[in-house]
């Protein structure tokens, strides 16, 4: 009977052992995602198995900007919603091999007109394992388009959002 009790204690301890594994949280990929413009604004971090996302409520700054001329933003950190989404370890794997498949490390530092020219700046970070690459992306109505593997991390992104908030 106690050989039993033993064998059942150390077959239910290795089932806790690996059902702690598979839940264990991926540390080794970090994303954040970030634009800012006179009337718009968005922060995204990917974290363990958070997605935080900030952004401006055009709702609420929709008169104040109507007009606004100022090469300045017209919000204000009050004027942001934040939305704290929970990853599945699936959607965070799917999201990592976007950037890999895509050689995300392959790319350029910077992308946009010389410096000095005005431009949107969207900047893209990712840390995988050891390696950390920040891309700039400096959108201007002069310069070229953000390279593909660019937009397929972003476009992942805006669907995890999207999923997550059935817009």
């Amino acid at each position: 009977m106690n050989r039993i009790l033993i064998y059942l204690s150390t077959i239910f301890l290795l089932l806790l052992s690996c059902n702690e594994k598979s839940t264990q949280v991926d540390e080794s990929f970090y994303l954040s995602y970030s634009y800012s413009t006179e009337i718009d604004y968005i922060d995204i971090q990917i974290q363990n198995l958070k997605l935080t996302y900030t952004y401006v409520d055009k709702e609420k700054i929709k008169n104040r900007c109507a007009k606004w001329i100022k090469q300045s933003p017209c919000w204000t950190s009050e004027d942001f919603i934040t939305l704290n989404l929970e990853l599945s370890k699936k959607e965070l794997v799917e999201c990592k091999k976007v950037a890999e498949q895509n050689n995300i490390f392959d790319l350029n530092n910077y992308y946009g007109p010389p410096s000095g020219e005005r431009c949107y700046a969207k900047t893209l970070i990712v840390k995988i394992n050891n390696k950390e690459k920040q891309i700039i992306h400096c959108s201007s109505p002069k310069n070229e388009t953000a390279p593909e593997a660019f937009n397929n991390v972003i476009n992942k992104i805006n669907e995890l959002i999207n999923q997550k908030t059935k817009k």
